[in-house]
């Protein structure tokens, strides 16, 4: 995959060119007789551990122990921890409630995990290829094709508003913090899930399959927490979708129902009271909740720091028929 002209062309040109340059690869899968059996692989990127946010990683995505590796079933991984801090407080459930509704809580995270991405660049056996420092309008581009029946089984790398209103299960790209009686200026540590389909990347997008002769491929990766949101947790959510306590509620204080972005200010349920018949004293038990209500504050956070942990590639390889690989690179070798 070597062009000594390539970096003399627009971004466009150059998809064009990488895109020319794998039609034949492509037709000769679908043609071409193969084992059928995709073998998976994790590669750590480089280098490993933590690493602190808008440094770039680099991810191997040339297949491994195989000739072929699938881009369009392969993905970018890694967790984000994230470390933020309350600008105001938010006030104890009442202990009795513990075991029926939840604390109020905020959502954290990526709408979609290529938000995740602030650059990128492309390496050909150590040798850059394209680069791009503003990679959301490519990922708009990629993401166009994504229906909300997507986005409800793609749950590693999409979330929807609905989804994290309701804490549902099926969020697993967002984290959840729970601020039970928490003072302002506490940190507190989220982990957000980063799961990246390679295809997303524009350059990747019209490249199905990667053969082994073409070298050692590698995506460089700088990962930011500027595109993180938030929304505040649901009314409903705070009553523990308790049908008993949403009786029981005298008020219905209007709150943030989007996302915002992570350090915009928001308005959010701070207080959960519970009352006895009498509206005077504090109710002590289910047995003796006469009604509950919801008192509303503007909330904002702010990040201390972010690190990217547990990076990966996870690569869908598989073997094409040997006659066919060599006819391969033989006329790749023509025409290099």
């Amino acid at each position: 995959m070597q062009n000594e002209f390539l970096n003399e062309f627009t971004p466009a040109e150059n998809i064009k060119q990488v895109r020319q340059y794998f039609e034949v690869i492509e037709s000769s899968v679908s043609t071409g007789d193969t084992n059928r059996k995709y073998v998976p692989n994790k590669v750590n990127a480089s280098p490993g551990g933590e690493q602190k946010e808008n440094a770039f990683l680099t991810f191997n995505i040339s297949p491994v122990g195989e000739s072929i590796c699938d881009l369009y079933n392969s993905t970018i991984n890694a967790i984000m921890k994230v470390v933020v801090k309350p600008s105001s407080t938010t006030s104890q459930l009442p202990t009795f409630l513990n075991d029926y509704a939840n604390a109020p809580a905020v959502g954290i995270g990526f709408q979609d995990s290529a938000y995740s991405v602030s650059a990128y660049q492309l390496y050909a056996n150590g040798r850059q290829i394209y680069s791009q420092d503003s990679p959301h309008e490519e990922f708009f581009i990629t993401g166009c094709g994504a229906t909300e029946a997507i986005k409800t089984v793609d749950i590693f790398s999409k979330a929807r508003h609905k989804d994290v209103w309701k804490r549902a299960d099926t969020v697993k790209s967002f984290g959840i913090i729970d601020l039970n009686n928490v003072s302002a200026n506490t940190s507190k540590t989220v982990e957000i899930p980063i799961k990246i389909d390679v295809r997303r990347f524009l350059i990747l997008d019209s490249v199905r399959y990667l053969p082994a002769f073409a070298g050692n491929i590698q995506l460089k990766i700088k990962f930011s927490s500027e595109a993180l949101v938030i929304t505040p947790l649901s009314h409903e959510d705070v009553l523990g979708y308790n049908r008993f306590l949403e009786a029981k509620l005298t008020n219905f204080p209007p709150i943030t129902n989007k996302f915002v972005p992570f350090e915009n200010q928001f308005t959010m349920i701070k207080t959960v009271t519970a009352k006895k018949a009498n509206g005077t004293d504090n109710a002590d038990s289910m047995a003796n909740v006469a009604s509950i209500a919801l008192t509303t504050g503007t909330q904002q956070f702010s990040k201390v720091s972010a690190v990217i942990s547990n990076a990966y590639s996870y690569l869908q390889c598989f073997s094409l028929d040997a006659n066919t690989y060599s006819e391969l690179v033989e006329h790749y070798a023509q025409t290099a």
